[in-house]
């Protein structure tokens, strides 16, 4: 048995699912239920379950059901019908008894468990295509249960559903559900004696889509991001080949990013990054001595660093001096440089140089750490040479130590910068520059040399100084916590907010709840980034009537899937991002898209809680752990509110008591006689709506010939307007009129001959008009309610 609104009249229905023909009965709303409807069998039925669910997203309830037998399911249309059953999995018996629906692989629609009674055959799982259909079916595990009930629910805490199986003459079981997650590495993490051959493989936990550069990346600290071959599509282990060797003694950071998605579309969650270093060729440790000098002048030199600046495949040096301008060598290949050149102009106090790819187009660039002086990035041009320098940001640092490493998962290489004073963090754009810098602690510090690392081996890179004077120090890398979502002030939900049954496009569309998504600062450059956002709906109004949109910053529009089953309204797809310390409001609005059926006094209210409903994009993006619910049901709940309180009545203005004579002198507009007049009058009741009308037709009878005779509409939102002779009517089209609440207006009906030989004296002209049939609203919710 299930219950739930098919037919979307705000009352329970109810499915009896039956050994024969499974039954339908629409909930009248009192606590009892109409005569049962069969539902198309598809075959001969011994349905043990049955559950209602949006199967294929169009928002109103389908059915799917749990057979001794063939598995099915049949999609609604909304109005409490259902279409032709369908097999679940064709030609596939099951003697299922339990069964669950469940969001499995998180790709906002149903997916389906079946607990199968028999010793024999395997649980199965079928994941859903979104569009009322499912894929074929997997096993849970192997056939040695005989599942009598199945539930799912997150039972790790790690954000989607776990499975309990309840077994018959077998032991209960949990199955955990493993969306896509980083299992091992080669290199592993830290190693320190990696070949420079190596190949870079990653393993996962499920089968993988192939990997790119903007998903699988690999930077060298002598080479910069590496190019190469991706392999391993379809199997667990992803590996990167790299077409050149990596350096020896060469520090490698890869980064494992959330665009790598499994087989089944599951997305990695988290992101991975670690670091390796390339050996150096075994020997014994001997120096020869020295063989040539590295340029001619005397150098007051305080950093080197070695890369392939040109891309010739040797090692280039580079050196950072105090007073005297930071200097290039290009190898020879020898062991030998040529002459240097300068890096830039100015004499520099550089006591920290790190190089790396940090605008992404493949060759090295150039960091310098300066004390007393702005820290600059050079921008290589793959040739040995760079541009001029940029500064990082504007304050005057005493810079000893510079790296740079990926701190928040996102591909390109960010900055962490080590003073004697407050060390400093500068997350990359990934264009060459950096945002503004964020403190990585609020002490004064005596820090001369910094380091990224996994420390704790959580997959993310930590920090640790080496500071003189002072204890060193470690930072872990803990992401960023601290998004909140509150109320918002924007619109004001103090009172009922009225969706009027008019309102039916998107340009149309009413404002009726809104929040604000706020990013805690607190310096860590760290932005608050959301894919999904989730409202809770109850009430009595339908839902599934009403086009849902989100707007805000960064959602324009965004279209909402409403799940009667779930009481939700979920927007996917989005790319909300908060700066740090940065808020932003998003509002709900809707528009009908079915207007048949509704109540005066339906209600709509809305909640969500920052906890729960909204998705973060990474691990390094998360919503704080103390986020109460925003609800507008308190005050706001939304009201259709319809107007029915129009009347139409005689008018005392023109005497109507005795016939009128319609002159023959009445030959224009100018000379009209007015003939009938009537009231229309808004019945109040505080609805704050007008009544309005587009539209009057007058009846007509009488020996007169009415076509010879032209009829105007006169009144306050009239003027002249000519009505149109039919057969029996008399049509004034076209109107605007818009009685205000609790008003009423006089308008006359009035007539001039346009063709005299049509008439015989004694001619008569009969009008009449009723309230009831002969006005035509503005909108089917303003209506007149009493009527002459």
């Amino acid at each position: 048995m299930a219950l739930g609104d098919v037919d979307g009249d705000g009352d329970l229905d109810l499915i009896a699912a039956n050994l024969g023909v499974n039954r339908m009965h629409l909930g009248t709303g009192s606590g009892t239920f109409a005569a049962g409807v069969d539902l198309a069998t598809g075959g001969s039925n011994s349905t043990q379950s049955a559950s209602f669910g949006d199967l294929d997203g169009d928002g109103d309830l389908d059915l799917i059901v749990a057979d001794y037998g063939v598995n099915r399911f049949y999609l609604g249309d909304g109005s409490g019908s259902f279409g032709a059953s369908n097999d679940v999995e064709t030609g596939t018996t099951n003697n299922t008894l339990g069964m669950s629906l469940g969001d499995l692989d998180g790709d906002g629609d149903l997916d389906v468990i079946f607990g199968t009674a028999s010793l024999s055959a395997p649980n199965r799982v079928h994941l859903s295509m979104g569009s009322g259909s499912f894929a074929a079916g997997s096993d849970v595990d192997s056939p040695t249960n005989s599942t009598q009930a199945t539930a799912l629910g997150d039972l790790d805490g790690d954000g989607d559903l776990d499975l309990v199986t309840g077994n018959n003459s077998a032991v209960n079981r949990v199955y955990l559900n493993n969306n896509t997650s980083f299992s091992s590495s080669s290199p592993t993490t830290n190693a320190n004696n990696t070949t420079t051959t190596a190949n870079v493989s990653a393993t996962f936990n499920q089968s993988m889509n192939a990997a790119t550069s903007s998903t699988f990346v690999v930077h060298g600290s002598m080479t910069g991001q590496r190019a190469g071959s991706y392999s391993g599509a379809s199997s667990t282990t992803l590996t990167f080949d790299p077409t050149n060797d990596f350096e020896p003694g060469e520090k490698v950071d890869v980064m494992l990013l959330t665009g790598l998605r499994s087989t089944s579309g599951d997305a990695l969650q988290p992101p991975k990054a670690y670091r390796f270093r390339a050996a150096a060729a075994a020997g014994p440790v001997v120096f020869d001595q020295v063989t040539s000098d590295v340029g001619t002048p005397t150098n007051d030199t305080y950093a080197t660093s070695l890369g392939d600046l040109d891309g010739d495949g040797d090692l280039d040096l580079v050196t950072g001096n105090v007073n005297q301008v930071n200097r290039v060598y290009l190898s020879n290949g020898n062991g030998t440089f040529a002459s240097g050149s300068d890096v830039d102009t100015p004499a520099n106090t550089t006591f920290e140089i790190a190089l790396g790819d940090v605008d992404g187009d493949g060759d090295l660039d150039l960091i310098t750490g300066n004390s007393l002086a702005v820290n600059r990035v050079y921008l290589g041009n793959g040739n040995g040479t760079f541009t001029s320098g940029n500064d990082v940001d504007t304050p005057t640092n005493p810079t000893r130590g510079i790296e740079l490493g990926d701190v928040d998962g996102d591909g390109d290489p960010d900055l962490l910068v080590g003073n004697t004073g407050v060390n400093r963090r500068y997350l990359s754009n990934g264009d060459g520059t950096f945002a503004s810098g964020s403190d990585v602690d609020t002490p004064n510090n005596s820090t001369w040399d910094v380091s990224f690392g996994d420390v704790d081996g959580d997959g993310d890179l930590d920090i640790v100084t080496g500071n003189a004077g002072q204890a060193n120090r470690i930072y872990l890398n803990e992401g960023n916590s601290d998004g909140t979502l509150t109320a918002s002030a924007t619109l004001d939900e103090s009172s009922a907010i009225s969706l009027i049954d008019t309102i039916d496009t998107q340009v149309e569309a009413k404002s009726l709840f809104d929040f604000t998504l706020t990013d805690g600062g607190g310096g860590d450059g760290v932005a608050t980034n959301l894919s999904q956002v989730v409202l809770n709906t109850s009430g009595t109004g339908p839902f599934s009537k009403i086009s849902w949109l989100l707007n805000g910053p960064d959602a324009t529009n965004a279209a909402g899937t409403y799940s009667s089953g779930a009481n939700t309204i979920t927007f996917s797809g989005l790319s909300l991002s908060l700066a740090d310390g940065a808020n932003e409001t998003y509002t709900l609005s809707g528009y009908y898209n079915n207007t048949s059926g509704l109540t005066v006094g339906q209600t709509f209210s809305f909640s969500i809680d920052g906890d729960t409903d909204v998705t973060v994009l990474t691990s390094g993006s998360e919503m704080s752990g103390s986020n109460a619910a925003v609800s507008n049901a308190a005050a706001a709940q939304v009201a259709i509110f319809l107007n029915s309180d129009g009347a139409l009545t005689a008018s005392s203005t023109l005497d109507e008591s005795s016939s009128i004579g319609l002159a023959f002198a009445a030959q224009s507009a100018a000379t009209a006689v007015d003939l009938l007049d009537f009231n229309l009058t808004d019945g109040g009741g505080g609805d704050g709506l007008a009544l309005e009308v587009s539209q009057i037709v007058v009846n007509k009878s009488g020996t007169g010939t009415f076509s010879g005779v032209t009829w105007l509409l006169n009144g306050p939102d009239a003027s002249d307007v000519v009505g149109a002779v039919g057969a029996s009517t008399i049509t004034f089209s076209g109107l605007s009129i818009s009685v205000a609440e609790a008003s009423s207006e006089v308008y006359t009906v009035s007539g001039y001959f346009n063709d005299l030989s049509t008439v015989t004296l004694g001619d008569t002209y009969l009008l009449s008009l009723d309230g009831d049939t002969d006005l035509t609203l503005v909108s089917t919710g303003s209506a007149a309610a009493t009527q002459p």
